[in-house]
């Protein structure tokens, strides 16, 4: 188990998440993401918001490439480092840090090329979801009557 510690020799200690190497520095990512997330959410600024809103656009395409490329990539030896590295780099507070060069370099404009598809996929997904909600209505009603 591994220790963080404080100023004035306070310690808090974190077990991993699961065994591997660098798993631990997840954890502590975690937590310094969370307590950012809840200041965004506390402060007026939009800025703080939007910075947040961007990072997690990028953590979810980050995530994706990550479970399609996992097994190759749990096999580099140095990756949970990379991956520790990358994420803050990410979350930097400065105005180059990975979230907003990834996200206007690479997936707004991946995503204003292919609007009109994404929409359309957004309602087809609305209506999909819409037809579900219904049918289980109609079946809690029809298991209430018999």
């Amino acid at each position: 188990m591994k220790s963080v510690y404080f100023n004035q020799g306070n310690t808090i200690r974190l077990p991993p998440l699961t065994h591997g190497d660098g798993e631990e520095h997840n954890q502590i990512f975690a937590l310094l993401v969370d307590i950012e997330k809840i200041l965004a959410i506390e402060s007026e600024n939009k800025e703080d918001k939007l910075k947040w809103l961007t990072y997690w656009v990028i953590y979810g395409v980050f995530s994706i490439f990550e479970c399609a490329a996992g097994i190759v990539l749990y096999t580099l030896p140095a990756y949970h480092k990379v991956k520790s590295i990358f994420l803050m780099w990410c979350m930097a507070p400065v105005d180059w840090n990975g979230s907003r060069i990834l996200y206007m370099n690479f997936i707004r404009p991946f995503f204003y090329k292919h609007k009109t598809m994404m929409d359309e996929l957004d309602e087809k997904i609305t209506e999909v979801i819409d037809n579900v909600k219904m049918e289980g209505k109609a079946n809690i009603k029809l298991n209430m009557r018999g």
